[in-house]
């Protein structure tokens, strides 16, 4: 099993970090056998970057983004303090970012609003039966919330 902080190794399961084979992405709706978890999926090929040969002159009047010369930098990284455009620049949590910032960030899990989270009521449902099951006296707190959570899963969309 993968985790988001070992890093990427291909599409895999939102709950479990199990990798998913692109054969099974490509019917949109999956189903994780691992975790048994039923999600939406969309395979994504970006383009691939187009290196440019000639000479470029950095814009007049101003620093040019580290990453893209023609483009008048509009901030610097608070991290790095490498220039960013404004398509390079990413905003999270009130700091100004460059994207290799942005995904070292969210890599070692210093950024919390980069973290994928997941709420399946289905499950939650089952596991306050279950627990009212064997822990009497608890289920008269955890049967109407167990009701309540899987009248809710039932309604639940899958990701």
């Amino acid at each position: 099993m993968s985790s988001p902080q070992d890093g990427y190794r291909g599409p895999g399961c939102p709950r479990c970090w199990t990798p998913l084979p692109q054969a099974v992405l490509a019917f949109g709706r999956v189903d994780c056998g691992e975790c048994a978890l039923e999600f939406r999926a969309a395979t994504f090929h970006p383009l691939e970057p187009r290196h440019v040969s000639r000479p470029v002159e950095p814009p007049s009047g101003g620093a040019s983004c580290a990453r893209h010369a023609r483009n008048a930098a509009v901030a610097a990284c608070e991290r790095c303090g490498a220039f960013m455009c404004a398509l390079c620049k990413v905003d999270v949590e009130g700091k100004s970012l460059c994207a290799a910032c942005f995904d070292r960030g969210r890599s070692e899990g210093s950024l919390q609003a980069a973290q994928t989270t997941f709420r399946s009521w289905r499950t939650l449902g089952m596991h306050l039966a279950v627990v009212g099951l064997f822990l009497y006296p608890f289920g008269l707190l955890t049967g109407p919330a167990s009701l309540f959570a899987t009248v809710r899963g039932i309604g639940q969309r899958p990701l």
